[in-house]
């Protein structure tokens, strides 16, 4: 075998080799195309379901706290005071406690930061309550 025998056999075997790539290249292109449309499916699909997941989980335990809180509102309505606190707002009063715009009561603050609606008895003991 000689340089060129052995050139012209190297040559025919690129040949073939290229041919066989060129054969294979359209399938493997949509190979690889179908293989990155069904990652970027997946990938929608679980993007998808994990935020409706979190969404409901999220949804359902701000009602559920909402619920709760109506409930010890409720339960809190029924009490004495509640129903007290309930004749008073009838009567329009409740707000001008809360607020202590109440004739004969002053606004007075401490030194944490809050405040007291105070009145002075005619005994000279000072009474009220924190406003907040």
């Amino acid at each position: 075998m000689t340089i060129k025998d052995a050139a012209e056999k190297a040559s025919q075997t690129a040949i073939e080799a290229s041919e066989a790539f060129a054969v294979s290249k359209p399938r493997l292109m949509i190979w690889t195309a179908l293989c990155a449309a069904l990652l970027v499916a997946g990938g929608w699909i679980a993007g998808y379901w994990l935020g409706h997941h979190d969404g409901w989980a999220t949804g359902h335990d701000v009602g559920r706290e909402a619920a709760l809180d109506a409930n010890a509102a409720a339960s809190w309505a029924n009490t004495r005071s509640g129903i007290a606190g309930k004749r008073l707002d009838d009567a329009g009063s409740l707000q001008s406690l809360a607020s202590c715009s109440v004739e004969g009561f002053t606004a007075e603050p401490d030194d944490k930061g809050g405040r007291w609606c105070l009145i002075r008895g005619a005994d000279g003991k000072t009474r009220g309550w924190r406003t907040h």
